[in-house]
This record gives C-alpha cells, structure tokens and sequence, in this order.
C-alpha cells in the first residue's frame, strides 16, 4: 500500500508503480465510485478508447462544447435547409458568405 497526500481541489498523484502496473497513462479516463468507505478507481471504457483509430476526437471538451451549440442552434430554428439537392446548398452557402461580406 502506498500513502499519497490529497492536495487542493481534491487532487493526488497515482504512484508510478501502481499507474505502470493497471497500465494507465497521461489522459486516460478514469472512473471512481464509492464502496463503503473506500474509494475504487478503474479506467474508464469510452467510445473508441484510443486516437489510433483517429476517432478519439469526439472525446475532446472543445468539441463537446461547439456539439452542444449545434444542438442549441437546432433546437432554436438557426438552421438552413433541408436542401433539395447539392446546387441548392451551395447556392445557399454562396448567399450566406455574400451577406456576411457586407458587415
């Protein structure tokens, strides 16, 4: 058993030796729950869990940010379309980047 200090905002450092042995590394997820009053940690299983598959980035706190705006904006009626066809979005975007030329 190894004795680690809590310092501010709640926050530790996992010894070398345990993060080597379960395998855990720099910006890996993990998850903690309760148990009695012990705590247990385990690393957490997200959707693709490494960027080897180049799918990781929709793990990212910026995209999940700009994601929930999208969804807001939907939600709220700030969209375009649906389009007919390609011509027509693009005839749209041709339009849009007109308009915001002029401001």
């Amino acid at each position: 058993m190894s004795t680690v200090r809590l310092r501010r905002a709640g926050q530790m450092t996992i010894p070398d030796k345990v993060r080597k042995t379960l395998g855990w590394e720099e910006g890996d997820y993990l998850d903690i729950a309760l148990k009695g009053q012990e705590v247990v940690l385990k690393k957490a299983k997200t959707a693709p869990e490494t960027e080897e598959n180049g799918e990781a980035w929709f793990l990212s706190e910026g995209w999940q940010k700009r994601h929930h705006e999208a969804l807001k904006d939907i939600e709220e009626g700030r969209v375009y379309g649906p389009f007919e066809n390609a011509e027509d979005l693009l005839k749209s975007l041709r339009e849009l980047n007109h308009a915001s030329a002029l401001y």
